[in-house]
């Protein structure tokens, strides 16, 4: 599957799932060929991990908080390039402090618990080959949300956040802001 962004497209906005644990949802993260001189920037491009499975982030469960921090974040990006919105929802400071569904329970009655094992996703993973070329994810963060909830609430620890920070030797117990998936620095907030 080809998964880098065509030449033409000069913005991407991608929210990704930190919770979702069926692999049939599976991220397709944006992806460039070690061979390729990058053009763009994380400014033009950027594929944010989120707390949430994936209608969590993406806004498929009826008025779900979860849903509200991903959407201000792709449209700060969108208002950004021009576009303008009637109405922006409001920025809510417990978010973190919402619910995170179990998709991998809760999908066909349970019944894809037993029938599909748990799939945790990679973060900032390294290489990987994308129709028989060497290809890196490109321009991955992890939202401060994500920090933020694993600081206020001992009992949310995502493997594939631990196993990130593990393999950067990062300390999120300390982080407070957005920080690149590939370097583990700070980027701070876009909004």
């Amino acid at each position: 599957m080809h998964t880098g962004l065509r030449e033409p497209i000069q913005n991407a906005y991608h929210a990704v799932a930190v919770d979702e644990l069926r692999k049939k949802f599976a991220p397709t993260l944006w992806t460039i060929k070690t061979t390729t001189k990058n053009k763009r920037t994380l400014e033009n491009v950027e594929q944010r991990w989120f707390p949430g499975a994936h209608a969590n982030v993406g806004g498929g469960y009826f008025s779900d908080l979860l849903a509200q921090r991903p959407l201000r974040w792709i449209m700060s990006k969108a208002e950004s390039l021009g576009l303008e919105f009637r109405r922006i929802p409001d920025q809510l400071d417990d978010v973190h402090e919402a619910a995170i569904s179990d998709s991998h329970g809760e999908f066909l009655s349970g019944i894809y618990r037993w029938v599909s094992p748990h799939f945790s996703r990679q973060i900032g993973g390294g290489k990987v080959l994308v129709d028989g070329a060497e290809s890196r994810n490109l321009f991955e963060t992890i939202d401060r949300s994500v920090f933020e909830r694993m600081q206020g609430n001992g009992s949310y620890r995502p493997p594939n956040v631990l196993e990130w920070s593990a393999r950067h030797g990062f300390d999120w117990e300390k982080c407070d802001a957005t920080t690149d998936a590939h370097t583990a620095n700070p980027i701070g907030c876009t909004f």
